[in-house]
Formats: structure tokens, C-alpha cells, sequence
């Protein structure tokens, strides 16, 4: 399961379905455009999002190396 994702423009979150797609708190389907902004597929509206890596993401801490 991956960690739910927090949305700036609702001051919520929302929550992955795929590497691509997530549903808000409040119901709205969101499709990832980078690590950092969504857009409301029904609106087209961005979502500015904090959380969102795909699983296979190297920590960023690290550099994109292994430690």
C-alpha cells in the first residue's frame, strides 16, 4: 500500500490507485503529472500534491545513490 498523498489545493488527501492516478478525500479523481502537481480530471484544475514518488524512486537524501 502506498502512503496517501497530501493535496496543497484542498488541504487534504488524497490516496494512490495506480503510479498515475489517486482519488481526493472528497471524491475527486487526480492524475499525476510530476512528483509535485496533479491535475482534477473533471475539471482540469492543477493540484499542487506533496508525497507522490513511484515506488521504484530513489531517496532523494541520498543522492540517487545506494547507500
Amino acid at each position: 500500500m502506498t502512503n496517501p498523498i497530501f493535496d496543497f489545493e484542498d488541504s487534504s488527501f488524497a490516496f494512490p490507485i495506480s503510479d498515475q492516478f489517486a482519488i481526493s478525500a472528497n471524491g475527486k479523481p487526480l492524475m499525476r503529472l510530476n512528483d509535485n502537481i496533479a491535475v482534477d480530471i473533471n475539471t482540469g484544475k492543477p493540484h499542487f500534491t506533496m508525497g507522490w514518488t513511484r515506488d521504484d524512486a530513489k531517496d532523494s537524501l541520498q543522492n540517487g545513490y545506494d547507500s
